[in-house]
């Protein structure tokens, strides 16, 4: 992540917590798709971890931070599974639905 990209993120920076900045170790970048990126940041201070998606867009940027108990490992794991699908959800409901009959 270059220095401009860095300003214009600030708000990704710092924990949202207790306000210490990320360093470079501690903010990585998990996934990057054109002007959609995915970061993991983990507090020194705090020790608390976040998620990050951001999007680029000509004239702004979206950025949504999830609180998380996952590291920057575990999530790398996740992102690599196959997605949940509405059918899966469905199966699970029917099934749970049996088991309280």
């Amino acid at each position: 992540m270059n220095a401009n990209d860095r300003a214009l993120l600030d708000p990704v920076t710092r924990c949202p917590f207790c306000a210490v900045s990320y360093d470079g170790e501690r903010l990585r970048t998990l996934k990057k798709d054109g002007r959609k990126e995915v970061l993991h940041a983990t507090c020194l201070q705090c020790f608390r971890a976040m998620f990050y998606t951001i999007e680029r867009f000509e004239q702004n940027i979206s950025c949504v931070g999830i609180f998380t108990d996952c590291d920057a490992q575990d999530a790398l794991r996740f992102m690599s599974r196959k997605r949940i699908s509405p059918d899966d959800v469905l199966s699970v409901h029917l099934a749970l639905e049996k088991m309280t009959k």
